[in-house]
């Protein structure tokens, strides 16, 4: 018999998450892309806790900024 469980360790309210596929990583560093004046720009992001669904965005946007999953016309 097996069971599969899930620990809480930390419960963080009121932060800004993105989904995981949203959080990108070139270079030693975190970015996303973001749609701003009507281009798309890599923007640098400073990650918090993360699980298997969701990263915590710590710095480096607001709440309000349009997020992409992936720029258009762009594939990883």
């Amino acid at each position: 018999m097996t069971t599969h469980d899930t620990i809480i360790v930390e419960i963080h309210k009121g932060v800004l998450r993105l989904p995981n596929r949203a959080v990108k990583f070139k270079n030693g560093r975190f970015f996303v892309y973001l749609k701003r004046d009507g281009k798309v720009v890599e923007q640098s992001v400073e990650t918090g806790i993360s699980d298997a669904r969701y990263t915590q965005i710590a710095h480096g946007l607001k709440e309000g900024d349009k997020v992409l999953m992936e720029p258009l016309g762009h594939a990883d």
